[in-house]
Formats: structure tokens, sequence, C-alpha cells
């Protein structure tokens, strides 16, 4: 399924949810994994999991007492390297499943992660190319604290592969997210 089609189907999706869903927008730093590309002293890398992360989309009640829920979100994903006659960068578009366990103000999570069109980037000394890995499937945890009834911070761990022509790069990271319901 293409890009624009699975972006399409899942916005369709949150367009008609039902009111008891709430808005989700997140924004999350992660580190970590294989590094793809490095300076020449090796003092600055970029790993494949490095991640500056924007996501919006729906959460649902699971029980009547709203503790448990069901999150979707879609989102941008990307980090970016420069160095003293190259930079390099990788994105790619999130697709997140999720179940989150409330107890009083900390939350326990665990989901799914779809990384669709992960790519990377490398601009050296005029020349330029692209590398387009494989869709990728993830899993990920966390844990989180709830500062107000619409706002929580929170920890989490993912795991993921980026793989292409037969090489695979690890991508697993650990970021530090914020998000708020509406």
């Amino acid at each position: 399924m293409s890009l624009k089609r699975s972006c399409t189907v899942f916005l369709l999706v949150l367009s008609l949810s039902s009111q008891a869903s709430d808005l989700v927008l997140e924004a999350q730093i992660a580190s970590g994994g294989d590094t793809i590309t490095s300076s020449t002293s090796g003092d600055q890398k970029l790993k494949a999991g490095d991640a500056l992360h924007l996501a919006i989309g729906s959460s649902w009640p699971l029980n009547p007492d709203e503790t448990t829920r069901f999150n979707a979100t879609i989102g941008y994903s990307w980090s970016r390297e420069e160095y003293s006659n190259a930079e390099a960068s990788i994105s790619r578009f999130p697709v997140e499943l999720s179940i989150n366990q409330w107890f009083k103000n900390v939350a326990l999570s665990a989901g799914f992660s779809y990384h669709m069109n992960p790519q990377i980037d490398i601009e050296a000394n005029g020349a330029s190319g692209e590398v387009d890995l494989d869709n990728a499937l993830g899993v990920f945890g966390g844990v989180a604290y709830r500062f107000e009834s619409d706002t929580e911070l929170g920890l989490r761990a993912t795991s993921i592969d980026y793989k292409t022509n037969g090489q695979e790069a690890d991508a697993n990271a650990i970021g530090l997210y914020v998000r708020l319901y509406r």
C-alpha cells in the first residue's frame, strides 16, 4: 500500500471515529541503533534510531473508567547530521498502535510501530544520493507520568530493524516524549 493511500485510510478512520475518542498530539526525541554515517574523526554520528518525532492521532477508552486506552497515531520522524563537507539525514513515517494502562498518574504502554518509507539521504562534496529502506514493523513499550488529565511525559524503548538489499541496520532507540490529549 502506498504512503498516500495509507495516510488517507488512516485519516478517514480518525474522522469517522466516535465522539468518545480524544485527539492525540505527540512530540518525541529518541536516539539509538547502529551508526549509519559518521564524521572522519568519528565524533559526529547519525544513528538509525535517532529521531525528532511529531505525531497526531486518536485515543479511545476501552473501559468505563477510561484507565485502559487504545491509541492510534501517524507521524513523521527525522534526524540530520552536518559534517565539515557533508550532510546526512534519515526520515520515516511511523504508524503506531498501542494500549495504555493507567494506574492513577502512571501508565504502562505497549504497541506496534510500522515505519513507512524510511530513507537515508546523503550529500557530500556536491554529490547526493538516497537509500530507500524497506518498510519495517517493530514493537515498543514505555512508562509515562500524567501531570494533568490531558498531558503526559514518558520514556519509551523501541525495537525495530531496517533492511535493504540484504543489509540490516538496528534502529532500536530510547526516547523521551510528551503527549497531549484534547
